[in-house]
């Protein structure tokens, strides 16, 4: 497997004198400790708590920086929030770790520098954001989620194009990500699948029984095991160390079968499509010994998940024999009455859950009439999600990008292509990949407002900036040869 490029920026060491940074990281980890003895002996750990989140943020920060926080923080964005013991308020690790991963950002712009490109897809993605935050403020405050998630969804975006253009660091963070991606969603995902304990319900056994890890439910789950294989094939040829391929390229099969045990319908699709988008692309003469590892996989866990995935299949034939479609149908109906009455500027963002009860069309509904009017329901069909709560408008937005997007993707492979370094090509090959699967994503969950897709959107942003910077570099080093050359004749 062909080797990453080794040069890299010229970078400062730190901001801080390297003794003061290590203090500060020791003086952090007594703080927790501290703080953990206190809480087991059942004591009032307010002050402890404060100084040991203030002191490990601090060398987090420094010490780490976003390439630490942010992997942190994905990690836990897919499953529900938890909560910091003995924190006030509701406090959350999660939340902790999204102010972490500011600071660190700053850090980093300060420490190394950053590369804030505004490319006609970039402007249209933040005009997006600004609008929807605009319209969650504006339609139906008291029915609209808070804008905050949007925008630091964004946020995310930005902070992954401003600093990840290298290869170093984008490598550092996808093996992040991967790495707590397995510990938190593969591991726990087989160990319910081979016990049959699901972890949300406190080790009770389910009649229709779907593994979901950590995450909130099996559809994400899925998608985000997809969403780490893809990291994972990417790794598996680019990472600039051999153990760290090897390791990685282990990690492929293991991360593409475990999805596959949730037994939706829509997965085996989409692994197997998004799979052959990025081959397509790749620059590997072994990327068909990925393939056939990955067929190989498949074909061992099929016995697993076969029988019931066509079972699923099968009663997809009539909206009355399914579930999930009675459900599907309903929304869709109630989705309609929606658009019909705000077809501009829609609902405003995450209404719909709070909203349905007042759009209940009269006859055509099967089930949903009959649920309490309290009860939260998402539109689950991201499409219909998209032009629902932000109406014409937003819908044009969202189009604008994806088509900005495409031919930016089509501007830079072909650059990419003029580069020795494969590795750039393999990058937009994934974020190909990643675009595909949250394109059909989208017919089934609503995939478009969440941390994967900004993820997605900034690491394709990053690439797009290393690629512009790496075919710059490549073009002097030629000049530099020619002009050398010419002064020196033989």
């Amino acid at each position: 497997m062909e080797l990453a490029e080794k040069k890299s920026p010229p970078m400062k060491r730190s901001l801080l004198p390297v003794r003061v940074e290590l203090l500060l990281l020791m003086v952090g980890i007594v703080a927790v400790v501290a703080y953990g003895m206190m809480m087991m002996m059942q004591v009032n750990a307010m002050l402890i708590l404060a100084l040991a989140a203030g002191l490990v943020g601090i060398a987090t920060v420094w010490l780490g920086g976003t390439r630490v926080c942010l992997p942190l923080y994905l990690a836990l964005a897919f499953g529900e929030a938890l909560p910091l013991p003995g924190a006030p308020g509701g406090v959350s690790v999660n939340q902790c770790l999204a102010l972490a991963v500011l600071a660190a950002f700053v850090v980093d712009l300060l420490r190394y520098g950053g590369a804030v490109r505004f490319r006609l897809a970039q402007n249209i993605l933040i005009v997006f954001g600004v609008y929807v935050v605009v319209a969650a403020v504006i339609l139906k405050p008291e029915k609209t989620e808070y804008p905050i998630q949007q925008a630091y969804y964004m946020f995310l975006a930005v902070v992954i194009a401003a600093l990840c253009w290298r290869q170093r660091w984008m490598n550092a963070l996808l093996g992040g990500i991967v790495v707590l991606g397995m510990l938190l969603l593969v591991v726990p995902g087989y160990a319910e699948f081979v016990t049959g304990k699901d972890f949300h319900l406190n080790g009770r056994v389910t009649e229709s029984f779907r593994i979901s890890g950590f995450a909130k439910d099996s559809i994400i789950f899925a998608g985000v095991c997809v969403w780490l294989l893809f990291f994972a094939m990417y790794l598996a040829f680019s990472a600039r160390m051999v153990h760290s391929r090897v390791f990685f390229a282990m990690c492929v099969p293991l991360i593409a079968v475990v999805p596959l045990l949730t037994f939706n319908r829509q997965t085996p699709i989409v692994i197997a499509f998004c799979t052959a988008v990025m081959l397509v692309f790749m620059r590997s003469r072994h990327k068909w010994k990925m393939a056939a590892v990955m067929v190989v996989a498949g074909a061992a866990a099929a016995p697993f998940f076969i029988g019931r995935v066509l079972e699923r299949f099968s009663k997809a034939k009539s909206v009355m024999m399914d579930y999930s479609l009675i459900e599907r149908h309903d929304k869709l109906n109630m989705a309609w009455e929606m658009f019909h009455s705000h077809r501009i500027f829609g609902v405003g963002s995450g209404a719909y859950k709070h909203l349905w009860p007042e759009y209940i069309p009269k006859g055509n509904m099967y089930l949903l009439h009959d649920y309490p009017r309290n009860r939260e329901l998402y539109i689950d069909m991201g499409y219909m999600q998209i032009l629902t709560e932000y109406g014409i408008v937003g819908a044009l937005l969202v189009l604008a990008f994806f088509i900005a997007s495409f031919v930016l993707f089509v501007r830079a492979y072909r650059m990419s292509r003029r580069l020795e370094d494969t590795s750039y090509s393999n990058l937009l090959a994934m974020c190909a990949a990643l675009f595909a699967q949250l394109l059909i994503s989208l017919f089934v969950r609503d995939a478009f407002l969440t941390p994967q897709s900004f993820v997605v959107f900034g690491i394709f942003f990053a690439a797009c900036t290393g690629v512009e910077r790496a075919v710059a570099a490549q073009v002097t080093t030629e000049e530099t040869r020619v002009s050398a050359n010419a002064e020196c004749p033989a």
